[in-house]
């Protein structure tokens, strides 16, 4: 869940780059996007109520595939949106990402809902010192696979801003618009997972040992390797 959050932030920030380059109206027009994508106090996300027998069921189908992966064995595992939201509330290993990020599954797409501060942005990037203090709402459409030991997202649409995804106002980037920047995306996602299994030896079994993770009209499928492939 991290990874997809880290993504659809980037997504963001790139689009933020590329009208501050632009210099369309220079300072005002900087100062307006500014405001109109982000927010000066978070946005509360809903943390998922869950019980403990939805927990359990939860946590077997993660027992279960990371079992699969040690074993290099083939299984195919089916998460639901609930399974995604249930594990950001109550897995420790998503805990960063409570109240600050939730996801919905339907027509074979993802939406994310996420909520970050601005401040790592503001820190690296000089044009964005504006940013500092202020807070990214976002939520964003999109298809997601991975197979050949590649992740490939593909961005149907995007709002940022305190409305985002409740029917007040937002800014809107349209289909069109995002696919401009999904080659590059995609590139560079790619290249960080990459880095991240050169330097751990555990995030390398994880990913060697899955085939493909595919989206299927409300759910997120997962299908491990067979053969003893992962090692």
């Amino acid at each position: 869940m991290g990874c997809f959050a880290k993504g659809c932030l980037i997504t963001l920030a790139v689009t933020v780059i590329t009208f501050g380059l632009l210099g369309f109206g220079a300072y005002t027009f900087y100062t307006s996007l500014v405001r109109s994508l982000t927010t000066d106090k978070p946005v509360a996300l809903q943390v998922e109520s869950v019980s403990d027998a939805a927990w359990r069921a939860t946590s077997e189908k993660m027992s279960g595939l990371m079992q699969a992966i040690n074993a290099g064995t083939e299984r195919t595992v089916e998460f639901t949106a609930a399974d995604l939201n249930a594990l950001i509330a109550r897995d420790p290993t998503f805990s960063g990402a409570r109240g600050k990020a939730r996801a919905e599954l339907a027509d074979s797409l993802l939406t994310l809902e996420v909520v970050a501060a601005c401040d790592e942005w503001a820190d690296a990037v000089k044009i964005f010192t504006r940013l500092r203090g202020r807070y990214l709402h976002a939520r964003m459409r999109l298809g997601l696979e991975y197979a050949h030991g590649e992740f490939d997202f593909d961005p149907r649409s995007l709002e940022a801003g305190e409305g985002a995804g409740g029917g007040k106002e937002s800014s809107k980037f349209t289909q069109g618009f995002l696919q401009g920047f999904r080659k590059g995306f995609n590139q560079s996602f790619n290249r960080e997972i990459e880095k991240e299994k050169a330097q751990n030896a555990d995030a390398r079994k994880r990913y060697d040992g899955i085939r493909t993770i595919r989206l299927v009209g409300d759910k997120l499928v997962v299908v491990t390797k067979g053969g003893a492939t992962a090692k």
